[in-house]
């Protein structure tokens, strides 16, 4: 059995980044299977010459299951790609990013002296912005020294921390587990990580944080108005932060909802910052206002009593609004405190 599955993403708009990535991945050809799932066959030429690769590589020995799909979503694919996963491990990469080979082999090594595999392996990363000289560390100051959690001690973490590690690029999964547990993406949203973050985090019982930088995302520099343009997303992470509640309170355990309310109140100051940054129609706009005021309502309160996060200008705005007014029939106020906000006008 291989260490690791690398269950990989890419749209063929990415093919320029094909190099770099295969690069550090193939460091770890011995001890590793890949399985690339291309969603987006918008460029031919492209995937002509990612597939040109990729049957390279083939015949180097590599192990490397593919498919091609004309269209889809990001979680359809990782949750393809982790079906065919019979690594020990399996690590969600997308196709435009960077993996730091030297730093994942000594982390494969890490856990082979370990009396138990954990089921969750959580690590920092790089976020890099193309087209300017900026680097970032990711997640190195909310993860603890190196340890391994039971799921009391871990909730206790994720209800502090959770919300700021949704990316499902900087951990690694037991495959054994993932299989059993039945854990996967939702298929059929632009909003795929903070579901799957909240199963697999409410789901585990072994968790180990090792603090080395592993993983480089790369985003370009106008990121929030390039993914942010579909107000399909927007309105996603609305249904979908709705669905999570369901969950969230069936299971009765106050850490996992204080962990629901960060996540809650963060996203939606994600989304209005998004909305402000993008081309949004006016009706994805409205829709999102009507929906988003429940979740509003609920979680911000929860949030502020509890001094669970120390915010900005704009959401103590928020806050002093909802104090001043009743949060009995306070739809209204609440669209229009989103509209002041965002500075949109219907």
């Amino acid at each position: 059995m291989k260490d690791i599955s690398f269950c990989i993403a890419a749209a063929t708009s990415q093919v320029r980044l094909f190099d770099s990535l295969w690069s550090s991945l193939l460091k770890l050809r011995d001890r590793a299977e890949y399985i690339l799932d291309i969603f987006d066959n918008s460029c031919p030429e492209a995937l002509t010459a990612y597939l040109e690769k990729t049957e390279l590589l083939k015949k180097l020995g590599i192990d490397i299951t593919i498919r091609v799909r004309n269209i889809g979503l990001l979680g359809e694919s990782r949750n393809w790609a982790m079906s065919h996963a019979t690594g020990t491990y399996i690590f969600v990469v997308d196709g435009d990013d960077y993996i730091l080979p030297d730093n994942l082999i000594y982390l494969l090594d890490h856990l082979k002296l370990l009396p138990e595999l954990p089921q969750i392996v959580l690590f920092s990363g790089w976020l890099i912005f193309e087209g300017k000289p900026t680097i970032t560390t990711w997640g190195r100051d909310i993860l603890p020294i190196v340890n391994t959690m039971n799921r009391s001690d871990f909730l206790d973490w994720f209800s502090e921390h959770g919300w700021k590690l949704t990316t499902a690029c900087l951990k690694i999964y037991k495959t054994s587990w993932l299989k059993t547990e039945a854990l996967r993406f939702i298929d059929n949203i632009y909003y795929e990580d903070t579901p799957f973050w909240f199963a697999v985090a409410t789901a585990a019982t072994s968790v180990r944080f090792i603090p080395i930088e592993i993983y480089a995302y790369r985003r370009e520099w106008n990121y929030t108005q390039i993914t942010a343009n579909k107000g399909e997303r927007l309105l996603d992470i609305i249904d979908v932060l709705t669905e999570m509640r369901k969950a969230v309170y069936a299971q009765g355990d106050e850490r996992i909802r204080s962990a629901y309310h960060r996540f809650a109140v963060d996203h939606l100051r994600w989304s209005a910052s998004m909305i402000r940054q993008s081309q949004i129609s006016p009706r994805n706009k409205a829709l999102f206002h009507d929906r988003s005021h429940s979740v509003l309502v609920e979680s911000v309160p929860h949030v502020r009593n509890k001094g669970l996060l120390s915010f900005p200008f704009k959401e103590k705005f928020i806050f002093s609004c909802l104090e001043e007014r009743s949060l009995h029939g306070g739809r209204n106020m609440c669209l229009a405190l989103w509209r002041r906000l965002m500075r949109f006008r219907r």
